[in-house]
């Protein structure tokens, strides 16, 4: 038993105990008999370790601790406030985070310093763990973090009932994962579905604190689903940044350019990589978009006048604009997979003309191919004449026998030489 001040460091009770009793310590330490062999730090006072009167201490010895990692010699803090660094030479091998905190707040010159923490890759640490527990690289870096309130903007882009803005409201040095948990906590998105951006750019999911955000007015914080991507919009009035799902179909966007850029669509067309969306009732995954090409609003193709004739009255004008309108039929032909392709075809063309130019392109042969429009087939004529208009859908299905088997008549009343009337 000793009787000791509180102000007695842990240092000078080890160099006592190491002269009147011989103590050998090796490369351990004291620690307080009903803790988990934590061993206390030499630099600081019986009352920092919270050593009461009549507190039992036990000679913890170690004769070889392995290294967890890197050991420095030094120790390089940052003060996040002000952009300062400070490095701490001759860390010895129980050095403790209080311990580090402390010295860097003296180099510092920092005072009202009760609320900064500090923080590694993303966690505060506690101030009792040694540094040599933290496996610290060359590079590493501690972070002095205020550990205040901060509220902010979260803009709600996922697609459920929740509110489209909200304020969230957390500590400095909450991590990504207590933000996500709040998150939920507001908009009801997964966790495991979350996804967020600041200014269109990712934020990555790691060692990061809301600290380092620095979200103002200009940085907001955005949160949706996995399924979303920002996309940049290309129209007349301006570019116009956008965050969509993969699932929103290609009517809702025409919308939003067409309220907000004040895009005229009966005179442009909206065009990804070269592909133009004119089905709607599509989804822009269908159509490929992604953050790689940006959507555009492009001016339809004029079509050159028709020049009339010197002599005589005009009175072809109408066939000479369906002439024209030709090269703009666009169809959506669904294939036996389910996909959608766009053919560009001529109002004239035949419709064994499409069978031939969907097997090119699906490898479905000409006789087992049977195509459907409104759930009723054509099989003669043109495509005008089976009332294709632009913008149709055609459904491909596949034939249980060849075409040239099938016995209904063609619908001119004649059959060929192979075909029988069928018995009613």
């Amino acid at each position: 038993m000793r009787f000791l001040k509180p102000t007695t460091t842990i240092k000078r009770l080890m160099s006592m105990l190491m002269i009147t009793d011989r103590i050998d310590f090796g490369q351990g330490g004291l620690v307080i008999d009903d803790d988990d062999d934590e061993v206390l730090d030499k630099d600081l006072t019986l009352m920092q370790c919270g050593i009461e009167d009549l507190s039992v201490l036990k000679v913890l010895k170690i004769e070889k601790r392995p290294s967890q990692g890197h050991f420095p010699k030094q120790v390089t803090v940052l003060d996040s406030a002000n952009g300062r660094k400070v490095t701490i030479p001759n860390t010895s091998l129980f050095t403790t985070v209080a311990a580090i905190r402390n010295k860097s707040l003296s180099m510092l010159n920092l005072t009202n310093c009760l609320t900064l923490q500090v923080v590694f890759k993303g966690r505060v640490l506690d101030g009792k763990t040694p540094i040599t527990d933290l496996a610290l690289e060359p590079d590493d870096i501690f972070q002095l973090v205020d550990d205040g309130p901060i509220t902010f903007e979260v803009k709600n882009i996922a697609n459920n009932p929740s509110p489209y803005i909200a304020i969230a409201s957390l500590r400095r040095t909450d991590s990504i994962d207590v933000l996500k948990d709040h998150l939920y906590e507001l908009f009801k998105i997964p966790v495991s579905d979350q996804k967020l951006w600041i200014n269109a750019r990712p934020v990555p999911d790691d060692h990061l604190i809301l600290d380092e955000f620095k979200l103002s007015e200009q940085k907001k914080l955005v949160v949706g689903s996995k399924a979303h991507s920002p996309i940049l919009c290309k129209t007349p009035n301006g570019d116009m940044p956008l965050f969509v799902s993969f699932n929103d179909k290609a009517g809702s966007l025409r919308s939003v350019l067409r309220h907000h850029r004040r895009v005229d669509f009966s005179t442009h067309d909206l065009v990804y990589n070269g592909v133009i969306l004119s089905d709607d009732s599509r989804t822009l995954g269908s159509y490929g978009v992604d953050a790689e090409y940006p959507v555009c609003a492009e001016k339809k193709q004029a079509s050159e006048p028709v020049q009339s004739p010197a002599q005589g009255p005009v009175q072809e004008p109408v066939e000479e604009q369906a002439v024209q309108e030709e090269a703009n039929l666009t169809i959506s032909v669904r294939n036996l997979l389910g996909e959608y392709r766009e053919y560009k075809v001529k109002p004239s063309m035949g419709v064994n003309d499409l069978k031939i130019a969907i097997k090119a392109r699906e490898n479905v042969a000409v006789c087992f191919q049977r195509l459907m429009r409104q759930n009723v087939e054509i099989k003669e004529g043109t495509l005008k004449d089976c009332g294709i208009v632009d913008g149709d859908k055609v459904v491909v299905v596949r034939r249980l026998r060849p075409r040239e088997s099938e016995s209904r008549p063609s619908p001119e009343g004649s059959s060929s030489p192979s075909k029988r009337r069928r018995t009613e």
